[in-house]
C-alpha cells in the first residue's frame, strides 16, 4: 500500500514593504507572519525581499508556491518586478506556482455574500484557532499589520484544496 505524500504549500502575500507567508504541511498551518523590509524601493530592499522567500523556501522545502494575484490598479512597477522574481526564484527550484486573485478568494470563502478582510480573518481563525492572537492584535489597529498574513493563509487554503482535487482526479 502506498502512503499519499504530505504536499507542502508556501503562501506568499507579496508586497514592497510587507511580506504575508503562511506555510502548510498538508492541512496543517505550520508556519505563519508578516515580515517587514523599510526603506525606498531599491535594488537593494529588492534584494532582501527576495532573501525573504528564499529562506522561507529553504526552510520548509514547499512542493508549490501559491501567490496573490494583484489587480493591475492595485500594483506597481517595483511590486511587478519583486512577484517576477518570486516566480524566477520558484521555477529554478522546480516549484510550481498558483496565483489567486482576491476576487477568488473572497468567492472562496463567502459565495453568497461579500467578505472583508476583518471577516476573512474571522473565519480563518475559526479553523485555525492559534490565529486568535493575531486577529485580536488586529481589533483597532490602524496599521492592519496582519491583513497580510491572513490572506497568505488563505492563498494556501485554496491552493491545497486546488493541489490535492489534482491528486484526486490523477488516481
Amino acid at each position: 500500500m502506498q502512503t499519499k505524500k504530505t504536499i507542502k504549500i508556501l503562501a506568499i502575500n507579496p508586497g514592497t514593504r510587507y511580506i504575508g507567508f503562511a506555510v502548510f504541511y498538508g492541512p496543517e498551518l505550520r508556519d505563519w507572519g508578516t515580515k517587514v523590509v523599510k526603506g525606498k524601493w531599491s535594488a537593494k530592499k529588492k534584494e532582501k525581499l527576495k532573501n525573504i522567500v528564499q529562506s522561507l523556501i529553504d526552510q520548509h522545502q514547499p512542493d508549490a508556491i501559491a501567490l496573490k494575484k494583484l489587480h493591475s490598479s492595485r500594483s506597481s512597477r517595483q511590486l511587478d518586478s519583486f512577484i517576477s522574481a518570486i516566480k524566477v526564484i520558484a521555477g529554478k527550484r522546480g516549484l510550481p506556482g498558483y496565483e489567486y486573485p482576491i476576487k477568488y478568494i473572497e468567492a472562496y470563502y463567502s459565495p453568497s455574500e461579500q467578505l472583508n478582510k476583518r471577516k476573512l480573518a474571522e473565519l480563518l481563525a475559526q479553523n485555525h484557532p492559534d490565529l486568535y492572537y493575531e486577529l485580536n492584535s488586529e481589533g483597532s489597529s490602524n496599521n492592519r499589520y496582519y491583513f497580510w498574513m491572513f490572506e497568505a493563509i488563505a492563498l494556501g487554503t485554496i491552493c491545497l484544496h486546488q493541489v490535492n482535487q489534482m491528486s484526486h482526479s490523477q488516481i
